[in-house]
């Protein structure tokens, strides 16, 4: 069995489901090593009790602590499709492929990257172990089969302007060059300009002309959805959720939608997926690419722990169809999930027993009701929607540096006015009067006009040293959020 097989039916059978992340370009050597040693130590964290059981072993066993995500490491060196000729592309073929060879071999990790040419897939083919379709090549003929006759494992990112069963025909064609391992991506639709949005319905009737499907969530949504039919021999399906939902950015790079991530992410889980695929950045605000549509680092393990809690305990959802004409969960189903945005929303499902036995659909529908760990519910709690801000952990540090001696001045500053109200004539000079009116009357005229004397007594110092005094505390307090973020991982 060649590698790319054997890589193809790992991937297939990854328990709870396998990973395929990293930055959406080459940004350097340094940049994308450091990226590839924090997305490897993350996915080896969490471990899949469901292979090991099939051995009877327990939990607790030795050699559960051994089995961890399978990584896929992605990144591109040439976006060729860019929006505006000013975007940043990367370092080109040649470089990019020799910095993509380093972290394979440095991290004993495989490697997916995208081709636009037939003239690219041959280099390619010697370093990447996935050589992925741009969405915009998908029905190029000659590009697939170039990339094909690699030996490869091919993803082909369904276009935005396609029906699901056009997929069918460019799965087709890299079968009929001598190629069985595909894998579809199912990007979305186009639904007004620069808005793509996945259809769902396309997974029921691309399931229904036996064909793979790969669905993009949203634009900021990368969801690889793979669905496997073990009653025939079809591919991969792919769902990418970082570009169903695309909203127009507007400039020189398109836009997105991050904090929709975990929904999607949960949703997909739900279904039952091989892997999550998901464009991820240690500083998505300063990325040269597509910033909106990558998921930060920081919060990656956050997340991956949601859907691995969801994973286990759905236990592989299946679907299939009953002679009852109800369609029912039978054989298994395979998802392979791209995400970079989502919706926001609770996802549960029954505690009933989840196997191999069909049920039907409406009885399941009905029985989503336990609740799932809401860690990642950033658009619920406006404090967790902070936390998704772009604020990474070097600025947070800067930020407590700079605001905590501030914010503790003015409320000093404010306490002397308080003072001063009360014993209007202190013997200490204009001098020290003029230092603590100076930066402080400013904010109290307006104040003024909104919050009246009491008893003849002017509060609006102490209302702006009482709103100084809470600021302090939630944001540079010893639990407060920036000191909370300074705390992530860079």
């Amino acid at each position: 069995m060649d590698s790319s097989t054997a890589l193809f039916d790992q991937l297939k059978v990854a328990e709870p489901f396998f990973l395929l992340a990293g930055p959406n370009v080459i940004e350097s050597e340094e940049h994308i090593l450091r990226m590839a040693n924090h997305l490897k130590t993350i996915s080896t964290k969490y471990v899949s009790y469901a292979s090991v059981n099939a051995f009877n072993f327990e939990k607790n066993d030795v050699f559960v602590a051994r089995v961890g995500l399978p990584l896929v490491f992605k990144s591109s060196f040439d976006k060729a499709n860019r929006t505006s000729s000013k975007s940043f592309r990367g370092p080109g073929m040649s470089e990019g492929l020799k910095i993509l060879e380093k972290v394979k071999i440095a991290y004993d990790i495989p490697i997916v990257t995208d081709v636009h040419e037939t003239i690219q897939c041959e280099p390619v083919g010697k370093v990447a172990d996935i050589i992925q379709i741009p969405a915009f090549l998908c029905r190029q003929t000659d590009l697939l089969v170039a990339a094909a006759k690699t030996g490869k494992i091919i993803n082909i990112k369904k276009g935005q302007f396609c029906a699901p069963s056009v997929m069918s025909n460019s799965a087709e064609k890299v079968r009929l060059a001598g190629n069985p391992n595909v894998m579809v991506c199912e990007r979305g639709t186009m639904f007004g300009y620069g808005d793509l949005i996945v259809d769902p319905r396309n997974l029921e009737w691309i399931r229904e002309a036996n064909c793979p499907v790969i669905v993009l969530l949203g634009s900021s949504t990368d969801v690889l959805l793979v669905f496997q039919f073990t009653c025939y021999n079809v591919e991969d399906l792919i769902t990418d959720s970082s570009v169903s939902k695309q909203l127009d950015g507007g400039g020189v790079a398109s836009g997105g939608l991050r904090e929709l991530i975990p929904c999607i992410a949960r949703t997909a889980v739900a279904v039952g997926v091989d892997g999550i695929f998901m464009e991820v950045h240690d500083d998505p605000l300063n990325a040269p690419v597509d910033g909106p549509t990558q998921w930060p680092l920081r919060h990656l393990e956050e997340l991956l722990e949601e859907l691995v809690a969801i994973a286990e305990r759905l236990n592989c959802p299946t679907r299939g169809h009953s002679s009852q004409g109800h369609q029912v969960l039978s054989s298994r189903t395979c998802c392979f999930i791209r995400v970079a945005a989502s919706l926001n929303g609770d996802l549960a499902m029954s505690h009933g027993d989840i196997s191999g036995e069909p049920f039907s659909i409406p009885e399941a529908v009905g029985n989503i009701n336990v609740g799932i760990p809401k860690t990642s519910e950033a658009t619920s709690n406006l404090i967790q929607r902070l936390m998704l801000a772009d604020l990474d952990p070097a600025a947070a540090k800067s930020a407590v540096g700079i605001l905590g001696p501030f914010l503790s001045a003015f409320s000093f500053l404010f306490i002397l006015r308080i003072v001063m109200s009360w014993y209007p004539k202190l013997p200490v000079g204009k001098f020290p009067y003029v230092l603590v009116y100076a930066p402080t009357e400013p904010l109290l005229i307006p104040t003024r006009k909104l919050i009246p004397p009491l008893g003849g007594v002017d509060v609006t110092p102490v209302v702006w040293f009482g709103l100084l005094s809470f600021l302090n505390e939630i944001l540079v307090g010893p639990q407060g959020l920036l000191v909370l973020l300074s705390q992530q991982i860079s």
